[in-house]
């Protein structure tokens, strides 16, 4: 192995270590506890022998779910395992990003600091394991291997292989969370259009046949498991759909799209995504040249179709951000990787160029190098160490008081709540003692999906979080009626006994009343047996 391989590979070995220890650092500040409990929620129901869809429905988050239950059975349900597995995926982004940027001939020490720049804005905003990110990561792989079979002979089996997985890796990033995948797809089939040159069957055969392959996995997995797909339809597609309609009608018009757009774009102080947004303009140029330029054609296409995959990586974190509605610093994980191929893309047009052509891309590989180092530096600064997408102002000092207090399992924890969750963290480790230490199971009426992996029981919640109209029909939805019914049923076949009320309500303003069957239950066989704060615990055990 040569010196410059040995370089390479301590650097690859520096980029991953780097993008772990930053999520380690600032993925165990604070605790979210709608958000932060839904990928732990699943995957301990997964780890105690739930099937999705049979024992438990969710909307989405099924990779992340299943990815982090064999975190839990090595680690046990501990914070550490939880914010590990999200520090191993951004190791992996990062190295994904450096990958992509290379097969566009970016150098590589531009490419080791773009790919650096990505860690910071992929999973440190959230810091744990979360739908989103593991969706954004799977389109990242997919298109990442859509690059490089481009670049391969066409018909080879090292193009064919790549191309099922950019497919493979595409699918999954549909379990994940159908969105960003859906904005993910039109970008994945135009590489596999423009590259897949003769013999194209084979490209596409390849493409076709891994996703179709994966689809009657899962439902032959499934039905083996005994999915209820009736179920799986109304809580995987119907009721997502639907909340995805009203958002789109929040939107409303064009205006209104463009207006949020240009809001999302010139209010988050990133140079980065202001380029990204006008990159557009230069792949148009780019063709422009190609169609006009004499003797250059192919350097043009080149360009053209960097600075056209630039832009699409950036409209898929601009689309995903406007049309979900949540906060943009969990929304724009390509930002630098787009930044790096409109780097690429001068590059590809000075090819054997003159000195003043070198000189002038060298002028803009650097100016693109201080935006990045200065928006990574804002970002961390005012988005990771604050935890604003948490909705949390971090503090040292309600940590180091909160760390004596807390379960052993939360030790890795940074113990921080935003302001809607006024949760003593004495009174939350009283909870947890007295679930763990009272016979019978528990079900819970609150945010707080990480308690029954705390106290050692098992999740009998019908859904992973509670969301009307997105995890729970409304009540004037024919699901409803069964739905409510799975409330009441542990109780009323012996596996639960203690209700627990997370204050008046949950986080999504929902009470016990909205639960007619179990709220019925609670007034009749109810009996408050502790306090916690502000929770209460009732005994619902037989009369």
């Amino acid at each position: 192995m040569n010196r410059v391989r040995v370089l390479v590979l301590l650097g690859l070995v520096a980029l991953f270590a780097f993008a772990v220890a930053l999520t380690l650092s600032d993925g165990r500040k604070g605790y979210m506890p709608l958000d932060h409990s839904i990928v732990w929620s699943g995957a301990w129901r997964i780890y105690c022998g739930q099937v999705p869809y049979r024992d438990f429905t969710t909307p989405n988050g099924l990779l992340a779910m299943y990815v982090q239950a064999p975190f839990f059975a090595v680690f046990g349900p501990t914070w550490f395992a939880y914010v590990l597995h999200a520090a191993l995926a951004n190791g992996v982004f990062a190295l994904l990003a450096y990958s992509l940027l290379r097969r566009f001939a970016l150098a590589r020490p531009f490419a080791f600091v773009y790919a650096a720049a990505s860690a910071i804005v992929f999973y440190p905003p959230i810091g744990v394991p979360y739908m989103e990110q593991e969706g954004f990561l799977c389109l990242l792989a997919s298109i990442t291997a859509a690059a490089w079979a481009s670049e391969a002979q066409p018909g080879s089996r090292r193009a064919t292989l790549l191309w099922c997985a950019a497919s493979f890796a595409l699918a999954l990033g549909g379990i994940a969370k159908q969105t960003p995948a859906v904005y993910a797809v039109p970008v994945v089939l135009a590489m596999l259009l423009c590259a897949a040159r003769a013999p194209r069957k084979k490209a596409w055969v390849a493409f076709a046949s891994t996703g179709l392959a994966v689809v009657l996995a899962v439902w032959l997995v499934g039905s083996l498991a005994g999915v209820d797909w009736k179920m799986a339809w109304d809580y995987a597609w119907r009721l997502p759909r639907a909340e995805g309609q009203l958002k789109l009608r929040y939107i409303g018009t064009a205006a209104k799209f463009a207006k949020r757009v240009n809001s999302t774009v010139f209010g988050a102080n990133l140079l980065a995504l202001i380029a990204g947004y006008a990159t557009p303009v230069l792949a148009l140029v780019a063709l422009a040249g190609a169609s006009f330029g004499r003797g250059r054609r192919e350097k043009w296409m080149r360009a053209a179709g960097t600075w056209a995959l630039a832009a699409g990586v950036v409209w898929i974190c601009l689309l995903f951000t406007v049309f979900a509605g949540n906060q943009w610093q969990n929304g724009v994980p390509f930002v630098f990787v787009g930044l790096g191929l409109l780097h690429a893309g001068f590059g590809a047009l000075v090819v054997d160029g003159g000195t003043w052509a070198r000189k002038f891309v060298s002028t803009i590989g650097l100016a693109a190098i201080l935006i990045t180092v200065r928006d990574a530096w804002i970002f961390e600064q005012h988005v990771n160490r604050t935890r604003v997408v948490n909705d949390i102002v971090f503090s040292e000092d309600v940590a180091e008081g909160a760390e004596p207090l807390l379960p052993p399992e939360l030790a890795f924890l940074a113990w921080n709540l935003p302001a809607s969750f006024p949760i003593a963290p004495g009174d939350f480790a009283d909870l947890v003692r007295f679930l763990r230490d009272s016979p019978g199971g528990f079900m819970l009426v609150g945010d707080l999906g990480i308690l029954p992996a705390l106290a050692g029981k098992e999740a009998l919640e019908p859904c992973v979080w509670i969301h009307p109209g997105l995890t729970m029909p409304w009540p004037d939805d024919p699901a409803f009626a069964a739905f409510d019914a799975r409330w009441a049923a542990p109780f009323e076949d012996g596996r639960a006994r203690w209700l627990v009320l997370q204050g008046e309500a949950t986080y999504t303003r929902r009470r016990l009343e909205d639960f007619p069957a179990l709220a019925k239950l609670a007034a009749e066989r109810g009996r408050l047996a502790r306090t916690f704060g502000p929770f209460r615990v009732l005994d619902l055990g037989s009369p």
